[in-house]
């Protein structure tokens, strides 16, 4: 089985695109982490979505994690967000995924951006989402590394 998460980018990627587990570019996570023997293609298909490109607004810093200290800035409410994960999760649970964490998905998502050395959103930013990535939470069988293994712009 292979590992996934789906996320918004700030800022558009690729496929083929990689980096360190601890070098992400800034995103808001649209799907938590799941694994699956579907392949990408089959996954991409479930992911193919006629939503459109959103903006959304940063509200408030919170810690997550096991050990609540990973820093992370706050989406506030959005419902053009929150129905794209609902929809997202829905085909999704078509291909028998298996989320890592079930209680981040339909109603305990909360959307946010993960704070890096280099950058981070603030209070008040007001963020243009245009792209939905796919992204290998271990490629190669390798866990210190991330693949972006498919994408798609949000229309316009």
């Amino acid at each position: 089985m292979t590992r996934f998460v789906a996320v918004l980018p700030l800022a558009p990627l690729a496929v083929g695109d990689g980096f360190s587990a601890t070098a992400w570019p800034l995103h808001v996570t649209i799907v938590s982490n799941f694994t699956t023997d579907a392949t990408v293609e089959r996954i991409g298909a479930e992911l193919s979505t006629n939503a459109t490109a959103m903006d959304v607004e940063v509200g408030g810093e919170a810690m997550f994690g096991p050990r609540e200290n990973v820093p992370v800035s706050l989406v506030r409410h959005s419902e053009p967000l929150a129905t794209l994960h609902r929809a997202l999760v829905a085909r999704l649970r078509s291909l028998d995924v298996v989320f890592d964490n079930p209680n981040f998905i339909d109603a305990g998502y909360r959307p946010h951006v993960t704070a890096t050395r280099h950058a981070s959103a603030s209070d008040g930013d007001r963020l243009r989402l245009t792209q939905l990535t796919l992204v290998d939470m271990e490629p190669h069988g390798d866990a210190g590394l991330r693949r972006v293994v498919w994408e798609t712009a949000l229309g316009d």
